[in-house]
C-alpha cells in the first residue's frame, strides 16, 4: 500500500465487488500476476473465484500454458467479453510444413476442470484466437453470454466432456474463424438461446460433433427464430467464407417447440440448419445416426452439396422433418421418420435441387396437408425403396424433371387422392396452414411490387388452443412467385410491436392497397385478448414502404367508419376516389365510404342495391367480409353470409346487383370439404383466382366458439379459378388450375 498526500491508495486487485448485495474479492490481477509468473501454468486450488477482467493468456509470451484446478473450482465474471482468452500466433494450415518454431513452444493449450459462471450481460466463457491444438475438457459454462468462441484464425482444437448451458447467446461459437480440425465430443450444449454449435461467416473444414447431447439452444419461448441446435450460417454473403467436410454423428438433438400439444416454443427453430450461399454452397456433410425431434423443422438445408443423412431417427417434428432447398446430391438414407405423437405433422421437401436420392426410408404418420413427401421443380431425383405408412397424403413431385418414384409402398393416404402425384405446377391443397396454431383465415391477397412476389396477410387465430382462439391473433405472411409454391414470412409488425403467435391484442382482417412507394392496410383492431371476441373494434389504418411490408407498418389514423364495431375493411381505387367497403355490427349491415387521400373519409351509409336486402326480401339475416375487385368490365363484391359466398355484380361500385352464392357446396380437395369463407381475389388479366379459408372439421350448426374443440377450429387457406358464364361468375373448387408461367 501508498500514502500519498495523505490518502491510502489500495491495489485494484484487493478491492472488494458487490453483487447482489454480497461483497466478493476482485481477483483479476491476482491471477493474472500467477499466469505471468508461472510462464502460463495456472493451478487454481479449490474455490469461488470473482473476475472483473478477463484472465489473458498471451502465448507468444508464455509459451505452453494450461489451467488446472485441485479440487471443484468456479470463476465468476462479472465484466464484459471472456473470463479466459487465449491468443497465439499461428498463422499457417494444420499441415507441418506451415509451423513456425514458436508455434510448437505454444502448442497444446489446455483448459481442464472448471466452471465459469457469468455475472454480466457481456460476460463470456472462454475465447480462443490463433491457437494451435487447443484442448478444452470438463469445462462447465453456465448463465454467460457466449459459452466457447472462436476466433479469428485456429487449428486442431478439440472441446471435449464439456457442459455449455443456459447462455443468453451461443454455446460453442465459431465467430468468422478460419478453422481446421475441430473434434467436440461427449458434452452436453443446450438452452443457449441463440445456437449450440453455431458457424458463422466462417472458413471451417473437419468439424466432428460427435456423442453430444444438444437441445433447446433457441427462445425459450414464443419469439420466431432461425436458430438451430447445430447451425451453419453464411447468409452474410462475406467473400471467402465456406464450410466443408463436417460430421454430425451419435447425438440427440432436440427442443424446443412441442413439448406440450398446445405448447408453442422458438417456431422457425430447427435441431440442424445448413445455409450455404450460391457461388459457395456447404459442402461433404455426414449426419449419421442421431435422434433428432421437437423443433419446428428438424433439418434445414440450403445451398449446400454432398450431404448424406443415413441411420437417424426423427420423430415429434412441427411441422416438417426434413426440407431441403437449391442443394446438389443429397442421399438420404436408411433413417426412420414417424412423427409418434398424435399432434405432431411431419412431412418431407426437396424444392429447386438435383441428383438427390430419397432411399430405403421408413415414414409414418405424417399428417402434412400437401403431401408425405414433396419434390417441386427438381432435377434427376429418386425416391426408391421406402415405404409410406398411415399418411393423410401420399407423394407429391411438381415441376420436376427426370425424376421418379420406384419400388415403394404408398398406404391409401388418409384424406384421399393420389398415393403417389407426379404432375404440373398446380397450387396445392391446401394452399397453407400456419404453422403454429394453425388457425389461417382471413386472407388479403396483394402484389408485392417490390419483392416482385404475390403476398397473403391472414387472421392467424390460435385454432389449437383450448380458449381464446379468436383473440391475441397476429396477421400473418406467406409469399409465392408463382402461386403454386408458398412460403411462410413469420407474422406483421405494427408500431414495433414484434408479431408473434400470441398477441397481448387482437389483429383481425386486413384489407390492404398500394398508393405509390406505401402500401395502406385497414384491419380490424381490439385492445384487448380477452376471450371470446375481445370486446368492441375499430378499424386502424396502418402505412408501410413497398420494401418493407412484413416490419414497416405504423399507424396513420383511425378512420371515422360508421359504428358499432365495424371489421373485414376491402378497398378500391376507381378513377381518382378509393373507396373502402366493410361490416357494420348489430345488424348495420354492409357499409361503405369514400375518400381521395385515404385519410379524409365520407361516409355514404349502406350499400346501395341488393346487399343488404333482408332474408324476406331475397336477401341474407348476416354478412360479413366484403371483398371488392374489378375483372372483365365489371365490379364484383363477394360477402361471407356463412353460406357459403354471396356474389353481387355492379357497372359502377355503387349500386349491388345480386348473382347468387358459390362454394357452399363440399369440394373433394384435401381439407376442402365444407363451405368457404372470407374471400379474397388476385386478378391477373383474363383470370382471376379466388383465395378463401375453410374449417373442415367445423360442425354446422356451430356451437358457440369457446364451446368447439380444437379439432373443430383448424382452418386452412384454399384458392380456386373463377370463370364466368353467361355473365355469372362462378367457380369450380375441384378444377385442375394451371398457372400461367410468372
Amino acid at each position: 500500500m501508498t500514502r500519498f498526500f495523505g490518502f491510502l491508495l489500495i491495489p485494484f486487485a484487493l478491492l472488494p465487488m458487490a453483487l447482489s448485495g454480497q461483497v466478493f474479492q476482485d481477483k483479476s490481477a491476482v491471477l493474472q500476476k500467477q499466469i505471468r509468473e508461472t510462464k502460463g501454468n495456472l493451478v487454481l486450488p479449490a474455490g469461488e473465484y470473482h473476475l472483473s477482467r478477463t484472465l489473458d493468456f498471451d502465448l507468444s509470451k508464455l509459451a505452453a500454458s494450461s489451467i488446472r484446478c485441485e479440487g471443484a473450482v468456479t470463476l465468476v465474471m462479472h465484466g464484459a467479453g471472456p473470463a479466459i482468452r487465449m491468443t497465439g500466433t499461428h498463422e499457417g494450415t494444420a499441415g507441418p510444413d506451415t509451423f513456425k518454431p514458436e508455434t510448437w513452444k505454444e502448442r497444446m493449450p489446455l483448459i481442464d476442470g472448471l466452471e465459469i459462471v457469468g455475472a454480466h450481460p457481456e460476460a463470456d466463457g472462454i475465447e480462443l484466437i490463433k491457437t494451435m491444438q487447443a484442448t478444452i475438457t470438463r469445462v462447465a459454462v453456465r448463465k454467460a453470454r457466449h459459452g466457447i468462441r472462436l476466433y479469428e484464425r485456429n487449428r486442431n482444437v478439440v472441446i471435449a466432456n464439456c457442459h455449455l448451458y443456459e447462455n443468453s447467446g451461443v454455446g460453442l461459437y465459431l465467430d468468422r474463424v478460419n478453422l481446421h480440425q475441430i473434434n467436440v465430443t461427449g458434452s452436453h450444449i443446450s438452452y443457449n438461446r441463440q445456437g449450440g454449435v453455431v458457424l458463422r461467416d466462417c472458413v471451417v473444414r473437419n468439424l466432428q460433433i460427435t456423442g453430444c447431447d444438444i437441445e433447446g439452444n433457441m427462445p425459450g419461448d414464443a419469439t420466431p427464430t432461425r436458430a438451430a441446435n447445430v447451425w451453419i450460417d453464411l447468409s452474410a454473403q462475406e467473400e471467402g467464407t465456406s464450410v466443408a467436410e463436417v460430421s454430425i454423428t451419435g447425438c440427440t438433438l432436440q427442443h424446443s417447440a412441442n413439448q406440450g400439444r398446445r405448447a408453442v416454443l422458438a417456431p422457425g427453430g430447427a435441431n440442424i440448419r445448413i445455409v450455404g450461399r450460391p457461388e459457395y454452397p456447404v459442402d461433404t456433410v455426414t449426419i449419421g445416426n442421431n435422434v433428432l425431434s421437437d423443433t419446428s423443422l428438424s433439418v434445414d438445408i440450403d445451398y449446400a452439396k454432398d450431404v448424406v443423412l443415413t441411420g437417424n431417427n426423427f420423430f415429434t417434428s412441427m411441422p416438417q422433418d426434413l426440407v431441403v432447398h437449391r442443394s446438389e446430391r443429397v442421399l438420404v438414407n436408411g433413417n426412420s421418420f414417424n412423427p409418434r405423437q398424435d399432434w405432431s405433422v411431419g412431412g418431407i421437401v426437396f424444392r429447386d435441387s438435383k441428383s438427390c436420392l430419397f432411399s430405403n426410408n421408413t415414414v409414418h404418420g405424417f399428417r402434412d396437408p400437401v403431401a408425405a413427401i414433396l419434390f417441386e421443380r427438381c432435377i434427376n431425383s429418386r425416391i426408391s425403396n421406402c415405404i409410406l405408412t398411415d399418411i393423410d397424403h401420399g407423394i407429391v413431385m411438381r415441376d420436376c424433371q427426370d425424376c421418379s418414384v420406384d419400388n415403394t409402398h404408398v398406404d391409401p393416404p388418409n384424406q384421399g387422392g393420389e398415393k403417389i402425384d407426379i404432375s404440373a405446377a398446380s397450387p396445392p391443397k391446401p394452399l397453407f396452414r400456419d404453422p403454429n396454431y394453425h388457425g389461417s383465415c382471413d386472407p388479403e391477397i396483394v402484389w408485392n411490387a417490390h419483392e416482385q412476389e404475390w403476398w397473403i396477410f391472414y387472421t392467424a387465430r390460435r385454432a389449437t388452443r383450448e380458449t381464446a382462439t379468436y383473440v391475441g391473433t397476429p396477421i400473418g405472411v406467406v409469399s409465392s412467385k408463382d402461386l403454386a409454391n408458398w412460403r411462410f414470412l413469420g407474422y406483421v409488425s405494427f408500431d414495433g410491436m414484434e408479431g408473434k403467435p400470441d398477441m397481448p391484442v387482437t389483429f383481425w382482417a386486413p384489407g390492404i392497397i398500394n398508393e405509390g412507394d406505401y402500401y395502406h392496410m385497414f384491419v380490424t383492431y381490439k385492445d384487448s385478448a380477452e376471450p371470446p371476441w375481445g370486446g368492441k373494434g375499430v378499424i386502424r389504418h396502418y402505412r408501410a414502404p413497398a420494401k418493407d411490408l412484413l416490419k414497416g407498418w405504423t399507424l396513420v389514423d383511425v378512420p371515422s367508419f360508421t359504428q358499432p364495431d365495424p371489421i373485414d375493411a376491402t378497398l378500391i381505387k376507381i378513377g381518382d376516389q378509393y373507396r373502402v367497403y366493410y361490416r357494420v355490427a348489430e345488424g348495420g349491415g354492409i357499409h361503405w365510404a369514400t375518400t381521395r387521400d385515404l385519410s379524409t373519409w365520407q361516409n355514404q351509409g349502406r350499400c346501395p342495391g341488393d346487399i343488404n336486402l333482408a332474408p324476406d326480401k331475397g336477401g341474407f339475416a348476416y354478412q360479413e367480409a366484403p371483398f371488392v375487385f374489378h375483372w372483365r368490365d365489371k365490379y364484383w363484391l363477394l360477402t361471407d353470409p356463412h353460406e357459403g359466398l354471396a356474389v353481387y355484380e355492379s357497372s359502377d361500385g355503387v349500386t349491388w346487383k345480386l348473382q347468387g352464392q358459390i362454394l357452399l357446396e363440399p369440394g373433394n380437395g384435401p381439407q376442402d370439404n365444407t363451405r368457404a369463407r372470407h374471400p379474397s381475389v388476385a386478378v391477373m388479366g383474363d383470370r382471376a383466382f379466388i383465395f378463401y379459408h375453410v374449417e373442415p372439421n367445423r360442425p354446422y350448426p356451430t356451437p358457440p366458439a369457446e364451446q368447439r374443440t380444437p379439432h373443430e377450429k383448424i382452418s386452412f387457406l384454399q384458392m380456386a379459378e373463377f370463370t364466368v358464364e353467361d355473365g355469372k361468375l362462378s367457380c369450380d373448387r375441384d378444377a385442375v388450375i394451371q398457372l400461367p408461367a410468372l
